[in-house]
Parts: structure tokens; C-alpha cells; sequence
């Protein structure tokens, strides 16, 4: 079972993590200046009405991959593009070497709104998910027919979790546990038509574990992808918070000292 938690939570993280500033090779986020979580907003909500615009143009979820990534990046700097002068404004509090860094915070924070806020955005932000996962995960029509009721089910269950009490008001460790319970009534409620699919060794196997983990995953941000956003973004935060602790120094053994080396008494000759 946790395999297939991990999965879904990696998932999630790599997508906040990867589609906002390709370019910048670091997890370490900017610094907060006054007015950065309401761009992101404008940021969020300017993405989602130009959505809304294509996907009257366009199936949106029909779109291949590598379409999809494109059209995403389109989004984002033509609504950056929109609102550059406030853009600036912010520059300006964070100084212009600074440009790289707050737009990528800037985007990350937008792409987690999006996750929160925008249904249309769900069957992009999955597609885009589904380039980023190590090693990809095609989710076949009848891998589809039998995961895409368990995603239902798991959001279902998430929601009544939501619903006891919100889950972006609790702990990191309650959010992951909350989505722990509910995959494990998941995976018991559908554990026949799991072993139909994939064999009888399908939850003792780790490495297929993994795969169906991230077709989840990737299931959950088409169904539910508020809750799949919040513990990605909490992954991120430990990643980021691993990454700013010093390096451990490597432990010195303690110099030994000397044991004194006890004299033989000289032999005394028999008499």
C-alpha cells in the first residue's frame, strides 16, 4: 500500500515541481514579497478563462501530451504577458536578478490554484502529469475501465474526509494518512477486479505497485485534483526543506589511545 501512496504523491509533486520554470534547475523557492500569492491568482484565474475559451474550440482531453504541454505554456505567458506590469511591480520589490526565481514561484503557486479551483484545467494538468512521471504511464482503455472506479471512489472518500474536517487545514502527516485510508478501502473494495486486471500477485508485486500508482495518481488529477494538489505540494515542501538542511559531515572515529603494553618480569633461574 504504500507503494501505491508514494506513487500518487510523486506524481502530483512533479507536476507543481516541473511544468512552471523548466529552465530553472533548483527546488528552493523565492522569497515571499508583498502581493506574490495575489498574482498568482490573477495568474490562476486569467489561465482558467482562457481554458474555458479553448476548450470551446477544442477537446481538451483529446489533446496528445506533447499538445497539451504546449498549450499549457501558452497559457502561462500570455497571461504573464497580460498582467506583465503588475509582474514588474513585483520585480521591482525582489530586485530584477531575481526575475527567474519568483516567476517560478509565482507559477507553481498558479498551477496550485489551478488544481484547486478550475475543473477545466483537470484533463490538461493530467496529460501534462502523464510527461513527467519517471518512465511515463499510458493508461490503457482497459486499465481505464477498471481504474477509473477506484479514482471515484478514493476522491468519494476524500471528500468525506474533507468534509469532517477540511483537509488544507490539516498536518502534512494527516493528509497523507487520510489518503493512505482511503486507498486502502479502495484497493479491499476493488481487489477483484484488480487481480482480473493484473494477476493474483498484484498487491505484493512492488514494482507494479508503482505503475498503478501513478495511473492513479494521474486518474486523481482528472477526478479530484484539489486533494491529489495539497499532498503533492507537501512533498515539495519536504523535498525543498531537505534540500536547505547542511550537509551531514561525516563522523571522525575518535583517535584511540595507546594501551600501555605491561613489561614481562624477567625470569627467575631455577635453583
Amino acid at each position: 500500500m504504500k507503494h501505491f501512496l508514494l506513487s500518487i504523491i510523486v506524481v502530483a509533486s512533479l507536476l507543481l515541481a516541473s511544468l512552471v520554470a523548466q529552465a530553472a534547475p533548483t527546488l528552493a523557492p523565492a522569497d515571499t514579497v508583498a502581493g506574490q500569492a495575489r498574482f498568482a491568482k490573477i495568474m490562476s484565474a486569467g489561465m482558467c478563462a482562457k481554458l474555458e475559451q479553448e476548450s470551446q474550440k477544442t477537446d481538451l482531453t483529446k489533446l496528445p501530451p506533447a499538445e497539451s504541454e504546449a498549450l499549457f505554456k501558452k497559457l502561462m505567458l500570455t497571461t504573464m504577458g497580460d498582467n506583465f506590469v503588475e509582474f514588474s511591480a513585483l520585480l521591482e520589490k525582489k530586485g530584477k536578478g531575481e526575475a527567474e526565481a519568483l516567476g517560478r514561484a509565482i507559477g507553481e503557486q498558479a498551477v496550485f490554484d489551478l488544481m484547486q479551483t478550475c475543473p477545466k484545467a483537470a484533463p490538461l494538468l493530467a496529460k501534462l502529469g502523464s510527461r513527467h512521471v519517471p518512465g511515463g504511464a499510458e493508461i490503457t482503455p482497459a486499465e481505464r475501465e477498471i481504474l477509473l472506479p477506484m479514482t471515484q471512489d478514493a476522491c468519494q472518500r476524500l471528500s468525506a474526509e474533507n468534509a469532517k474536517q477540511p483537509l488544507d487545514q490539516r498536518t502534512p502527516a494527516q493528509r497523507a494518512a487520510a489518503v493512505e485510508q482511503a486507498l486502502q478501502g479502495v484497493f479491499m473494495s476493488h481487489s477483484d477486479a484488480l487481480t482480473l486486471q493484473y494477476g493474483d500477485e498484484v498487491l505484493q508485486d512492488e514494482a507494479q505497485a508503482v505503475e498503478i500508482g501513478k495511473k492513479l495518481g494521474l486518474l486523481m488529477l482528472e477526478v479530484c485534483p484539489a486533494y491529489i494538489a495539497l499532498v503533492g505540494r507537501d512533498h515539495l515542501d519536504r523535498q525543498r526543506a531537505e534540500a536547505s538542511l547542511p550537509a551531514a559531515k561525516p563522523k571522525v572515529p575518535a583517535p584511540t589511545k595507546p594501551q600501555p603494553t605491561k613489561k614481562k618480569a624477567p625470569a627467575v633461574p631455577a635453583k
